[in-house]
């Protein structure tokens, strides 16, 4: 956010700004102004009131007082990217399958928090917390029906993302066919008759 503080001469000194449980460092005034910038995730969702604070220095407290002003800024969540990568993306009902969930809200966007849940047909799995954007289900051996198999992932942001980051989900692909039934050969097996 740009602040100008108006004043001739041109005001010396610095600004802060907060909004809500945001404040951010005193900044010094470079021609009478400052740009000040509000990580990601430091405001809340909805209509925020930011409040700048002008201070003089010493060579501008003769000359102005302090003083405040405000404005207001719409913040809204963003609906982040879920990835869902199956490993070997074909299998048979014999082998289990390692899906990982990686969740993006894009360049320059916090690493997302929270938890993600896998589901196809009638397999659900537990939630599992992501580290560093993601995480890996095992989807264990005959959980999946052989067919072509859709693969649900679902994130759900916690307590620290939830400022940031909408719910959200997406599929992936994930082909099973019937692995054969055990046999027992019997070509070397041989009666003995004497």
């Amino acid at each position: 956010m740009k602040i100008a503080v108006s004043g001739n001469p041109t005001a010396t000194g610095s600004v802060k700004l907060t909004s809500g449980n945001y404040s951010s460092a005193t900044t010094s005034l470079v021609g009478g102004g400052s740009t000040i910038n509000a990580p990601a995730g430091s405001l809340a969702a909805g209509t925020d009131t930011f409040a700048a604070t002008y201070t003089p220095d010493s060579s501008s407290c003769s000359i102005y007082n302090t003083a405040s002003g405000s404005n207001t800024v719409t913040v809204t969540k963003v609906t982040p990217t879920v990835t869902v990568t199956p490993t070997p993306s074909s299998i048979t009902t014999a082998q289990s399958v390692s899906v990982t969930i990686a969740v993006s809200g894009g360049a320059g966007s916090p690493t997302a928090t929270g938890y993600v849940t896998l589901t196809s047909g009638t397999y659900s799995s537990g939630a599992a917390a992501l580290a560093g954007g993601s995480a890996t289900i095992i989807v264990p051996v005959g959980a999946l029906a052989a067919g072509t198999d859709t693969l649900n992932a679902s994130y759900t942001p916690d307590s620290s993302s939830s400022r940031i980051y909408n719910g959200a989900s997406n599929t992936a692909r994930e082909t099973v066919t019937q692995a054969p039934a055990p046999f027992e050969s019997l070509e070397n097996a041989v009666d003995s008759v004497t």
